[in-house]
């Protein structure tokens, strides 16, 4: 990963002026990624997709009251489906990734269950002098160049959860990971958009939710 300074990522967003983010892509060219029905069925949890995602796990009022064991198993399953497309859809060459408008990097509500994987990914962006540490005297960079898949699955973990995370790629398309493991992708045109989902049907099962 590779920080990135202020005035550097202000000027990479002026080629997501496509994007927008009030609406947060609602009448763009767009689509919503989600798991197929065939393996949803395989995890014996075919609604998924009308249930609360992730505020399902140890929720009594929930439909379904999700162990975090199974709930870690779904997304694993999520995490694996993508690695399918890793190298033709989630490139890297200029994958950037930067918190929503006036958020951070930070998850100020952290479950129990969350907090090893929480701990990890704030250690790894202090590592990658991201975000400062208490020693420092400088604010956090508000943006990281991505640069491999294991950064990219941390970062999404992270999404899920809650940290208001928004990717840019290749000056052609941005998406964010929702809470209830879609990915909704938001375009540059209309050429653009027919093109990855034309990849994506050659290599990936999936289903477009709304």
């Amino acid at each position: 990963m590779e920080k990135i300074t202020f005035l550097e990522l202000l000027d990479i967003l002026k080629h997501y002026d496509f994007y927008d983010w009030e609406d947060e892509g609602k009448k763009q060219y767009q689509f919503n990624l989600a798991m197929p029905e065939k393996l949803l069925e395989k995890l014996n949890f075919p609604e998924f997709y009308e249930s609360f995602g992730i505020e399902a796990v140890q929720n009594r009022n929930a439909e379904r009251n999700l162990k975090v064991t199974e709930w870690l198993e779904i997304e694993n399953t999520f995490f694996n489906w993508l690695k399918n497309v890793e190298n033709s859809v989630f490139t890297k060459k200029n994958m950037i990734v930067t918190p929503y408008f006036e958020k951070n990097w930070y998850l100020y509500s952290v479950k129990k269950w969350m907090q090893k994987d929480y701990k990890k990914y704030i250690n790894y962006l202090k590592n990658q002098g991201v975000i400062a540490t208490p020693m420092e005297f400088h604010e956090d960079y508000r943006g990281a160049k991505i640069e491999n898949f294991q950064e990219l699955i941390m970062l999404f973990k992270m999404a899920i959860r809650g940290v208001p995370l928004l990717f840019l790629v290749d000056y052609e398309w941005a998406f964010i990971v929702t809470d209830s493991l879609t990915i909704r992708m938001v375009f540059k045109n209309e050429s653009i958009l027919k093109e990855k989902r034309n990849v994506l049907k050659s290599q990936l099962d999936f289903q477009l939710l709304e």
